[in-house]
Parts: C-alpha cells; sequence; structure tokens
C-alpha cells in the first residue's frame, strides 16, 4: 500500500473519530439545559415561530426585559450561532435544542478540519496530522460540542480569519486568502462579540508590527479585507436589531451590567496566570510540549512568531477582564497549543535513530492522555455529571486534587 494512501486513511480515521465525539450525544441526556442554553433556545423558537424577519422585534424586545430585569441575560446579537439553528429547525426534524447543539458539535468539528488545513501549508504533512490529532482529541472541544455551547463555533470563525490574515500576509496579490479574511472576521462578528473584540486587538497589533516582525512588506490587503468585513459585520448587526438605537442600547446594557452577573462574580474572577493553571489541568501534556516548543521548536519562518504573539495578545487581553475569565474562551488556543506541542515533538525526536516512529509513538500517547482528560474530567466520575461549566473547583475535584 503507497504511503499517500496509508496517510489519507489515517486522516479520514482521525475525522470519523472527531466527528463520532462531537455529533453523537456521550453525556447524559436528562442533563438540565443551562440558563443560557435557555436563552439561545428561546431565541431559535422566536425565529421558528415568527419567522427571520421577526429578528429586530427580537432585539426590541430585549432591551425592554433587561432595562426592568435585576440581572443581565445574553443579548440576540449571536446570530451566527442562532441563524444556522433556526434554519437546521426548518430543514430536519430537530427542536431548536438539538439544532443549537449541532450547530456546536459542527463548529467543533471544522475547528478541527481547518487546524488541519492550514497546519499542512506550514509544516511537513506528517505534523500536520499530529495536529490533527491533538485537535480531534482536545478535551475542551469535546466538551463544547456536548452542549449548546457557541464557544467552538466562534473558535472556528477564530481560526479562519487569522489563519487567512497570514496566508494574506505571505500573499498578498491572492484576493482569495483577503476574501476569506474578510469573510472571517464578518462570521466572527456576528457570532460571539467579546472574542471579536480580542481577536481584533491582535490583529491590529500584527497589522501593526507585521512589518518590524516580519510578517509581511504589505499589508494593505489584509487590512481592507478585515476593515471590510468588520462593518459589513456592523451593518448586519444593526440590520437585525432594526436600528442603529436598538442595537446600541443592547450593547450598552450587556457590557454595564454583565459584569454584575452573580454567576460571573462568583466564577468569572482569578489571577493572571488563571488559565495557565486550568489549561494545565486540562491537557498537561499539550500545554508542556507547547511550551517546550515555542522556545526550541518553532515552524519554519515567522509564522511561529505570528501566533506567539496571538497567543501572547489575547492572553493579556482576556485575564484582565474583571469577572469575564472562563476557560471556554480559551477554545480558540487549542490550534497554536496543538502546532507548538508538535514542534516540540518534533525537535525531541529528530536526533533519535527512527525519529518518524518516536514522534509517531510521543504524538499517539500524547493524544490517547488528552482524549483520557476528557473522560477523567467530565464523563467518568460523580462531579462530571454535574460538570457543565468547566471551572477549576471541579476540575480539580475530578482530578482528585480536592476531595
Amino acid at each position: 500500500m503507497s504511503r499517500p494512501i496509508v496517510y489519507w486513511s489515517v486522516v479520514v480515521f482521525m475525522m470519523i473519530f472527531g466527528a463520532y465525539f462531537r455529533f453523537k450525544l456521550h453525556r447524559d441526556p436528562n442533563f438540565p439545559i443551562n440558563f443560557d442554553e435557555q436563552v439561545y433556545v428561546a431565541y431559535v423558537d422566536r425565529l421558528a415561530e415568527h419567522g427571520i424577519t421577526s429578528y429586530p422585534s427580537v432585539f426590541h424586545d430585549y432591551v425592554e426585559r433587561v432595562s426592568k430585569a435585576e440581572i443581565v441575560f445574553l443579548p440576540p446579537s449571536r446570530a451566527g450561532y442562532v441563524v444556522p439553528a433556526w434554519a437546521l429547525t426548518k430543514l430536519t426534524k430537530w427542536n431548536s435544542y438539538e439544532a443549537l447543539r449541532m450547530v456546536s458539535a459542527m463548529g467543533s468539528f471544522l475547528f478541527a478540519m481547518a487546524g488541519f488545513f492550514f497546519a499542512r501549508r506550514w509544516v511537513t504533512s506528517r505534523m500536520a496530522l499530529a495536529v490533527l490529532g491533538l485537535l480531534v482529541c482536545a478535551p475542551l472541544q469535546i466538551h463544547l460540542s456536548q452542549f449548546a455551547f457557541i464557544d467552538g463555533v466562534a473558535a472556528f470563525w477564530t481560526l479562519l480569519t487569522v489563519a487567512s490574515v497570514w496566508e494574506c500576509f505571505q500573499q498578498p496579490r491572492r484576493i482569495g486568502w483577503a476574501l476569506t479574511a474578510g469573510f472571517g472576521a464578518w462570521g466572527l462578528l456576528i457570532t460571539k462579540q467579546e472574542i471579536a473584540v480580542f481577536v481584533a486587538l491582535f490583529l491590529i497589533v500584527a497589522l501593526v508590527l507585521g512589518k518590524r516582525l516580519g510578517f509581511s512588506t504589505d499589508r494593505r490587503p489584509a487590512f481592507i479585507a478585515l476593515a471590510s468585513g468588520g462593518i459589513l459585520g456592523v451593518f448586519a448587526l444593526v440590520l437585525m436589531a432594526g436600528g442603529v438605537s436598538v442595537f446600541w442600547e443592547t450593547f450598552r446594557i450587556y457590557i454595564e451590567r454583565s459584569p454584575q452577573i452573580p454567576y460571573a462574580i462568583a466564577t468569572g474572577d482569578g489571577p493572571w496566570n488563571r488559565y495557565l493553571i486550568e489549561l494545565f489541568i486540562l491537557s498537561p501534556l499539550v500545554i508542556l510540549l507547547a511550551l517546550c516548543g515555542i522556545f526550541r521548536g518553532q515552524p519554519t519562518g515567522s509564522v511561529g512568531r505570528y501566533w506567539l504573539l496571538f497567543l501572547v495578545t489575547t492572553y493579556v487581553v482576556m485575564c484582565n477582564v474583571q469577572y469575564g475569565m472562563n476557560l471556554r474562551y480559551t477554545a480558540m488556543w487549542d490550534f497554536p497549543l496543538a502546532l507548538f506541542a508538535v514542534m516540540a515533538i518534533s525537535s525531541l525526536t529528530t536526533r533519535r535513530r527512527r525519529p518518524m516512529i518516536w514522534a509517531a509513538t510521543l504524538t499517539g500517547v500524547v493524544c490517547l492522555v488528552t482524549f483520557r482528560q476528557y473522560n477523567v474530567i467530565f464523563r467518568d466520575n460523580a462531579i462530571a455529571h454535574d460538570l457543565y461549566d468547566p471551572l477549576p473547583e471541579f476540575m480539580l475535584r475530578a482530578v482528585r486534587i480536592l476531595k
């Protein structure tokens, strides 16, 4: 059997594995629907009953309700998540919750596939295969697909945007990459605005420092694409809101009052290194290898610096949001962490007698341990049956640090 056939057979197997643990429900089906999930379900139900043209009335009702309510809840601006779910309810027999979960599963699956596609452009095909293995086994990605979480979908749009901007930097005359970057920015903005802000800050830094860091000598196509995508995204949100005033009031209320939500106050605070601690608990081998890869195994050229800048910039911003820290928001980091981890594996095994065998073995061990972490934390213990949000306390109990 030729090597390409073996290679692509392994790719297909990994894709099937990833799809199975995302689209199929692997948690307790009787688990109660969380409050945030209920909000999404209500939005989809509203569109299913009155049609997509009723979206402005959803915004109006939101402003009216949260103005009188004690606490604020998720706004209807997350159309990139709600509208696809509404479309699925029209095309299938799924109810609103099932449709939302399928959109979550699709976002997580596409994240892994996009990661593999871009990795093949920057590293060897075998390394890209290892990246795919780490992504399909990523505990957080699998968990996000099991509930009506928006974060996996936002992570996909983030990866599409950031990776396409890099390609646009490298090939400024290829209009296809500029269009893809603009489309990704538009999709991210209408899906989850908080993550869009974090990513936008990184892109601004990348555009400003791009020449000095060796990313590109012509950043104009990327800038025009991102600006156009952002403008079109804002225009789409204003259109769905039914006007600028409602659009502005929706975000003003949510931004001002979301830090006052009791759940956010109780679970969304912590020191600057909170995310590092949580990631070490969730995927210890991947994090250790990623840190090793950052210092000794970066990809050839400046793509490593680009993704390192992405991690550093978004981390600095995200760890300074008061009452706004949650491990789910780090789903977009899974790709660069996997990329750096594979770089470390390559660096550690390249001088061995049979480097390919050593690299394949080490990658397999990391994938198995990483997938086991999903089972340990989210499935195989009494704590996991009640675990919706991956909060530090519950993860520490799951790994038996706390009893």
